[in-house]
Formats: structure tokens, C-alpha cells, sequence
């Protein structure tokens, strides 16, 4: 298994080449009428909430940001729901977003839109408060969404358990964790669970099947 890991990341190229070897092709599934009226309410809300919460520093939290773990980008929230829902994720999924940010295009709409229950970690203190603002401003929006489905921590999400989900959402963008985060994986993703490695409009799933990576290895 270490030596599997080793080989794992040589490279991030070679890491897509293997690994889209062994996920059977996905039918994209679209949002349905009701589900895309929830994900333009979500838009207009997390926009004026936005707005509201940073009037002045907004910009900064939707474009590149240098923090302490690296870079940080928000999810394109387009690619979050479309892939949401050609894996199933539904009500009372339970969903971890590793590197949650703000929090307003992933665990937020995942809640709304699908009935999802998230848990966001963040370890920027700056983006964790702003989405503790961003819960109750879709509190007092009246979508729903409050702390039954919505928990926010603040911290390093390797120090959490993740045994505990169907799916787990990752965004690579400026992260130097993607080795750790294939040990933590293989160690805890439940059976049957769901790895979402996301980059920049490129989804990447990992099922917790063991010949996954053995068969990397075995190349």
C-alpha cells in the first residue's frame, strides 16, 4: 500500500491517465426544472449576500487568493450541481467538502438544490468567518439551509474523520495535499464512497475499490 501511494503521485498527468482507466463512463445527468429554479435562486442569493457580507473586498473572493495552504479559487458552482447529480447525490447524502472557502458554491447549494446534509472544513480563519456569514444570510433567506444541514468547522481537515461519508469533494486548484490526501483515502473512504477530485472544470471520481490502485501499481 505505501509503495502504491509512492507511485501514486509522480505525477498529476500520469495520475489522470490511470485513473480515468478504470471509471466506467458516466452519463451526465442535467438538473431538472425544479432543481435549476433552485440553482438560479442560489446564484442571485449568494451574489447579494456577497455583496452584503464584503461590499468592498468581494472581488477578492471570487478570483485567485493566496492563503496559508496555498491557492485558493472558488468552484465553478455549474460543474459542483451537474456532477452532483450524476452521482446521486440526493437527500440526506451525507457530503464532506474538504477546503470548503466561503462555502456559497458548494455545501450551500448542495443543501438546497438536493436535500444534501454537508460538512464544510476550512482551515483560512478569514473564509471560515465569511461562511459562517453566508450560513445565516441563507438562514434569513428562508431557503432552509441552517445548522441540521449546513456544519461549518474551522480547521485541517486531515485531523477529521472521513469515514463517515458517501461523498467527499476535493478542489485541487494550488494544493501541494493531494499525496496525504490518497493515504487518508485509502485508509477511511467508506465502502461504496465517493471521492469528487475536482480542478477547474475537470471532474475526477475515485470509488473505494482496492484495484484502483493496485492496478496503478501493477503498471
Amino acid at each position: 500500500r505505501e509503495k502504491t501511494v509512492k507511485e501514486f503521485w509522480k505525477g498529476i498527468g500520469i495520475y489522470y491517465v490511470f485513473l480515468l482507466k478504470d471509471i466506467p463512463d458516466i452519463e451526465v445527468q442535467e438538473l431538472s426544472g425544479e432543481e435549476e429554479e433552485k440553482y438560479f435562486r442560489c446564484c442571485i442569493v449568494a451574489s447579494e449576500l456577497g455583496r452584503e457580507i464584503l461590499p468592498i473586498l468581494w472581488s477578492k473572493f471570487i478570483i485567485l487568493t493566496i492563503v496559508k495552504k496555498g491557492i485558493y479559487a472558488p468552484s465553478l458552482i455549474e460543474d459542483v450541481m451537474v456532477n452532483a447529480k450524476t452521482l446521486g447525490i440526493g437527500k440526506d447524502s451525507p457530503v464532506l467538502d474538504l477546503g470548503t472557502g466561503t462555502g456559497k458554491d458548494t455545501v450551500f447549494p448542495l443543501a438546497y438544490i438536493f436535500g444534501a446534509r454537508c460538512v464544510g472544513i476550512e482551515y483560512e480563519e478569514e473564509l471560515y468567518w465569511t461562511s459562517l456569514k453566508f450560513l445565516d444570510g441563507f438562514k434569513e433567506r428562508g431557503l432552509g439551509i441552517n445548522e441540521a444541514n449546513v456544519q461549518l468547522h474551522r480547521g485541517d481537515y486531515f485531523d477529521f474523520d472521513w469515514s463517515r461519508y458517501d461523498f467527499i469533494y476535493y478542489f485541487s486548484f494550488g494544493s501541494d495535499d493531494e499525496g496525504r490526501i490518497v493515504k487518508k483515502i485509502i485508509s477511511e473512504l467508506k465502502p461504496g464512497g465517493i471521492f469528487i477530485f475536482y480542478s477547474t472544470g475537470l471532474i475526477r471520481l475515485v470509488k473505494n475499490y482496492p484495484q484502483l490502485f493496485l492496478h496503478f501499481q501493477a503498471e
